[in-house]
């Protein structure tokens, strides 16, 4: 009797041990799998709410770059460009004073790394002021040409070495139009 129970006991002991294991194995996979499902599902609301805040924060520098884009003095600057007797005429309309108003917003966003124009006679106006060499041509940069080809609209280029700063950038574009002639140059 005695060789029996042990044999039961053994046999209870080791029917226990295996039930405990594929307890334990079941609970393991259950935990597991909703652990990823959570941490997907947190990943997923986490990588859409940064992009609802990346979508927010370029928007407000687009639509600054459009109210930019119909400014008076920006426009009257960029048409006279180059031209010292009509800015002698419209002292108002110079680099100085876009330059202020370029410098105002950079002080409110300074995350911004650079606020610049680009003009068809190859002029290139910057704040914080960049030496971008003497063979800079602003015309033939992307920014430049993605903006005059879609002259309604803001455009972002995709990330590439700034020539001045040689930093990774993503630029947000606008032409600025004329409005007596239609011609187009960038901001």
């Amino acid at each position: 009797m005695k060789r029996l129970s042990a044999k039961l006991v053994v046999f209870f002991s080791i029917f226990i041990a295996i039930l405990l294991l594929v307890v334990s194995g079941a609970v393991y996979q259950f935990t597991k799998t909703q652990i990823e499902k959570d941490v997907e599902v947190q990943s997923q609301s986490q990588v859409k709410e940064l992009k609802e805040t990346i979508h927010t924060y370029l928007d407000m520098y687009s639509r600054s770059l459009l109210t930019y884009s119909e400014n008076d003095v920006i426009v009257n600057f960029v048409k006279q460009e180059g031209d010292q007797t009509n800015q002698e005429k419209n002292p108002y309309f110079t680099w100085n004073t876009v330059q202020k108003e370029f410098t105002q917003f950079k002080e409110k966003y300074p995350n911004l790394a650079l606020e610049y124009i680009g003009t068809k006679n190859k002029g290139m106006y910057s704040v914080p002021k960049q030496e971008f060499g003497s063979n800079y041509d602003p015309t033939s940069r992307v920014w430049y040409k993605q903006a005059v080809e879609s002259p309604e609209e803001v455009i972002y280029t995709d990330p590439y070495e700034d020539a001045a700063t040689k930093k990774t950038v993503v630029t947000i574009a606008k032409a600025i139009l004329d409005p007596d002639t239609k011609m187009c140059w960038a901001l």
